[in-house]
């Protein structure tokens, strides 16, 4: 593993153990889906395509939702806030942290408080209780 998100996710170990299984490993719809979200993540912020974007969220939640079934039924415990929290930190956590060094840009104030009211109505969208 080697990049910024891995250390994100090193922390959830649950998580990635039910990512990394053997089940996950030998289905290629699994690594599909995960190129698919890496190649939708841009989509989320096109206000031309909104329906799909949102369509989009909902099939992330619902992924999310019926692997911790699985998992559950298996005895292998349930993707939990904190797996859900830690993964959303690490795919958009650090541009909060250092937004010049991933290139976000704010023109205004009111900028970056619109890209932090996105991204928390994305986590609610895929599961991420409001506390």
């Amino acid at each position: 593993m080697d990049g910024w998100m891995d250390v994100c996710l090193l922390e959830v170990e649950d998580f990635v153990d039910q990512l990394l299984s053997k089940e996950a490993a030998e289905s290629p719809s699994d690594v599909k889906t995960a190129d698919n979200l890496i190649l939708t993540l841009p989509k989320w912020y096109d206000e031309e395509k909104f329906n799909h974007s949102w369509e989009s969220v909902y099939k992330v939640r619902r992924r999310h939702i019926l692997m911790s079934k699985a998992a559950m039924l298996k005895g292998q415990g349930i993707i939990c806030q904190r797996d859900l929290a830690l993964t959303l930190f690490g795919f958009i956590g650090f541009t909060f942290l250092k937004p010049e060094k991933f290139g976000v840009e704010t023109l205004e104030k009111d900028d970056w408080e619109a890209y932090n009211q996105f991204w928390r109505v994305i986590g609610y969208m895929i599961g991420i209780e409001e506390r």
